[in-house]
């Protein structure tokens, strides 16, 4: 809706998730990351209002100035209050171009680096520590692989303007890079490759760099790409590009599954046909396909603050999924403004494994002690005996107060959600929505007689 309803020049944007099937109401009542978060925020802190239907029946709104209690849990609480029924958001106008251009630049990276360890404690120090004062406008997510490091994320800019803050934060040193060539596309035209892109100041391996004229067009790439690498994140088929009405010119053989064909991502049509279904709830965009081989479950979704030198150098000895960046704006919020806490971690993982967890423990964030790990609710694990602590701190307990003011019969209760404090203070209106509630019962059954 913001590509198609604001004009290209107004850069308008709004923040999703990697997963295109996600429901934007879950989503955000855990917080809710995405590649704009270092700009803009959490979904939680986007949000400006909140329609939502009670236990009782009756419909309020949530806001800094109506029902604030409410409107504090719900942004990043996990809910559990009530029926989420209208969610509005602010739209973040992204960052102006320097190159003079009226229009911003959007720019879709990808970085490769050989040396995993030395890159990955070069970019904590970009993500909290670099003396660049853009580092805000970079989101993403990146992997370690058996020593190699992948770094993956969209830049609020011109290409060269992505360059030049990598370059100032010695993430471009030739000697950390992968020796695959290097690529540049501009506007969907390709201006260079390998050993041509040196003439332009991009290194000649371990870069490649797609920039766009829209917001929209770089997220579009972004679905595009995951439909390849997570198939089951949509409901798509095994003919995808019959999946969106397109020629099979616009589509390729699979390289990792038989019969499977994947879209070319690097196609205007692809990109224009992305963005003209991703608006329809019906499309297989919004839908999720069938579910991949069941995995072990485990502490997953950890948010990390930042690490020392050698911690981070030793965990790059690991494959770990590192799946969203969340330095810069949230950082800038106090840990009680909302119900979501953890507003020291610029960096979310996926799961790691035991021997990577005792590594991480080590360091002086954690000091050998699990229970000072923080979690994101929206990976959250039934089997984390601490959940309470683990993905809302020292917020929990006012969590526990709203949920007694708002759900007092805990009507909307579930697993690993909120409670009813010990003991309920049950204000006069709540009270009085109760007697309601058995006027109500009462008068139907006596109907019923």
């Amino acid at each position: 809706s913001v590509h198609k309803h604001f004009p290209v020049e107004e850069g308008a944007m709004v923040l999703i998730g990697s997963c295109p099937s996600v429901g934007i109401t879950g989503y955000t009542l855990g917080g809710g990351m995405g590649d704009i978060t270092p700009y803009a925020g959490y979904a939680a802190d986007l949000l400006q209002e909140v329609e939502m239907v009670l236990y009782d029946g009756s419909v309020i709104t949530a806001s800094k100035d109506e029902n604030p209690d409410l409107f504090w849990a719900t942004r990043g609480g996990g809910g559990g209050n009530g029926i989420v029924t209208s969610l509005t958001f602010r739209i973040v106008e992204a960052p102006k171009s320097k190159d003079g251009s009226k229009e911003p630049k959007f720019t879709r990276l990808f970085l490769k680096y050989s040396d995993g360890k030395e890159a990955m404690a070069r970019f904590q120090d970009y993500l909290y520590n670099s003396k660049s004062s853009n580092s805000f406008k970079f989101g993403g997510n990146a992997v370690t692989q058996k020593g190699i490091l992948f770094v993956t994320g969209v830049y609020l800019g011109a290409w060269e303007e992505a360059m030049d803050d990598m370059r100032n934060a010695q993430l471009l040193d030739e000697g950390l890079l992968l020796k695959v060539r290097s690529t540049l596309r501009v506007n969907y035209t390709n201006i260079c490759d390998n050993d041509t892109c040196s003439d332009k100041g991009i290194p000649s391996y371990g870069v490649d760099i797609r920039e766009y004229e829209s917001y929209g067009e770089v997220e579009a790439r972004v679905i595009c790409e995951a439909t390849a690498q997570f198939p089951g994140w949509t409901n798509r088929t095994k003919d995808i590009c019959g999946d969106l009405d397109l020629e099979k010119d616009f589509c390729y053989d699979s390289t990792t599954t038989p019969d499977w064909v994947e879209l070319d991502c690097e196609s205007k049509v692809v990109i224009d046909q992305l963005l003209s279904v991703s608006g329809d709830p019906d499309s297989f965009i919004n839908h999720h396909g069938e579910p991949g081989r069941p995995g072990s479950i485990g502490l997953n979704g950890l948010l990390l603050p930042p690490l020392e030198e050698k911690t981070i150098r030793n965990l790059g000895d690991f494959d770990i999924g590192y799946n969203h960046f969340g330095h810069g704006a949230p950082q800038l919020v106090s840990s009680d403004a909302t119900a979501f806490p953890w507003r020291n971690a610029g960096i979310l993982t996926s799961s790691m494994d035991q021997k990577a967890m005792n590594v991480l423990l080590k360091d002086k964030a954690f000091k050998n002690d699990s229970n000072k790990l923080q979690g994101y609710y929206n990976y959250m694990s039934p089997e984390v005996p601490n959940w309470r602590r683990f993905y809302f701190g020292k917020n929990w307990r006012k969590i526990t107060e709203v949920k007694g003011q708002y759900d007092p019969l805990n009507v909307f209760g579930k697993p690993i959600t909120a409670e009813l404090p010990l003991t309920p203070a049950i204000d006069k209106s709540v009270i009085a929505r109760l007697k309601r509630l058995f006027r109500f019962f009462h008068w139907r059954k006596r109907s019923e007689l």
